[in-house]
């Protein structure tokens, strides 16, 4: 975990970040935090920064987004078969999941 300062700023407000996982970017007014893995061994993940002057309401809504290679439930097609006559098809799988919004407000 990378944990020495870095100075961004946007518009009147200077933002610092003291500790992060994974990688971040400015976009704009916007900080884009990225961890590139989330599973069993890596759970969770942190970044700490400051804004000055904070002003609460330019936090809010919070957007967060997240893909999957795997569905949330964990299907998968075991076999395609034909519906009229039971005859097995090639078949091949493709799974994407995300969400279409996700906001904490």
């Amino acid at each position: 975990m990378p944990s020495s300062p870095v100075l961004l700023c946007a518009g009147n407000s200077s933002v610092v970040v003291h500790q992060w996982e994974g990688s971040y970017t400015q976009k704009g007014r916007a900080l884009v935090w990225a961890i590139p893995v989330i599973n069993k061994q890596q759970r969770s993940g942190s970044l700490e920064f400051t804004v000055t002057p904070a002003i609460p309401n330019d936090f809010f809504p919070l957007t967060v987004s997240w893909t999957s290679d795997t569905t949330l439930a964990l299907l998968t097609a075991t076999k395609v078969t034909q519906a009229d006559d039971g005859s097995p098809v090639d078949y091949s799988q493709d799974v994407s999941f995300h969400p279409d919004k996700y906001e904490i407000v």
